[in-house]
């Protein structure tokens, strides 16, 4: 179905960025990447900025997954968002700036089933 949008309209910022979000969960890295890059050009929003940033966390490039989300996040913070700056930042050892990404995530919304964990994590992470 996106692949049709995207024949219908080459620059369907939408379906591009679903395709690199389903290349990613498929782990192929450079067809997601194109995809969020046609994205990000179509679109220029924080959904293909975002989705940039997790296909460099699951390369284990965290530098640029915190430099694509807080970009993403600066376009507007949403709960995901924030929820992935926390963990690339965590993955970097920088818990002092993870934790205020963390509070901003369930401040600002997050998946209520989730809430015992994340409590949880941020008393690990010594979370003030």
């Amino acid at each position: 179905m996106f692949q049709r949008a995207i024949r219908l309209d080459p620059n369907e910022g939408v379906a591009l960025n679903n395709i690199a979000t389903l290349s990613l969960d498929e782990n192929k890295y450079d067809e997601a990447m194109a995809y969020a890059l046609r994205a990000l050009a179509a679109t220029d929003d924080g959904k293909a900025l975002n989705t940039l940033g997790e296909i460099f966390f699951k390369k284990n490039e965290f530098d640029k997954a915190v430099a694509y989300y807080g970009r993403a996040i600066a376009r507007g913070g949403q709960p995901l968002r924030y929820y992935n700056m926390a963990l690339a930042l965590e993955r970097l050892g920088r818990n002092d700036e993870a934790c205020a990404y963390w509070k901003r995530y369930v401040k600002e919304g997050f998946w209520f089933e989730d809430i015992d964990d994340v409590k949880s994590h941020l008393a690990e992470l010594r979370c003030r």
